[in-house]
């Protein structure tokens, strides 16, 4: 049998011996605390202890340093899907031209909505204007352009003068 082998076999006679000397190595160890006080913070279970104490501290900070960083609204999953949507929706009656927000059920098909302001069932899905930043809505079928750029145009267009009528003399005919 090699050397290996016979501390295998021996080790549960080991153990036992190691196990019935723990109460009198604690009793020696609680009276040198009594005895010195300040042994316990050289003694290695205290460090092993500061230790898991300060690793618990530095993952806790951590992982609340990491949340206070990170991007909001990103969605957690455990969080259950709204029943409804935030809509963003504008008046198309150009009298009124409304615009504002609303929540509507995620499969509502109901177009067009009541505006809250002319009472016309008038209102759309609305779109952001990329040039004027203004929120508007179109019609089924109509053309997709912003009515305040299209206002807008049409106000520094240049107005035409009426051409004047030809006569007889030509200014840059002589005769």
């Amino acid at each position: 049998m090699s050397d290996r082998d016979r501390k295998l076999v021996d080790l549960p006679n080991t153990l036992r011996q190691q196990l019935a000397e723990v109460p009198e190595t604690y009793r020696a160890w609680r009276a040198e605390i009594a005895r010195e006080p300040t042994a316990i913070f050289h003694s290695p279970l205290f460090r092993i202890a500061v230790w898991i104490i300060v690793g618990a501290a530095v993952l806790l900070t951590a992982r609340w340093l990491i949340g206070g960083l990170s991007i909001p609204g990103g969605g957690k999953a455990w969080e259950k899907a709204t029943p409804w949507a935030t809509l963003y929706v504008a008046c198309i009656e150009p009298a009124c031209r409304y615009a504002y927000s609303t929540q509507q059920a995620m499969d509502f098909t109901g177009w067009p909505l009541p505006c809250e302001k002319c009472a016309k069932k008038t209102v759309y899905r609305a779109r952001l204007c990329g040039a004027c930043r203004h929120w508007y809505a179109t019609a089924p079928g109509a053309a997709d352009a912003c009515p305040h750029c299209a206002a807008a145009a049409l106000k520094s267009a240049p107005t035409s003068q009426p051409r004047k009528k030809p006569t007889g003399d030509d200014e840059e005919d002589p005769w």
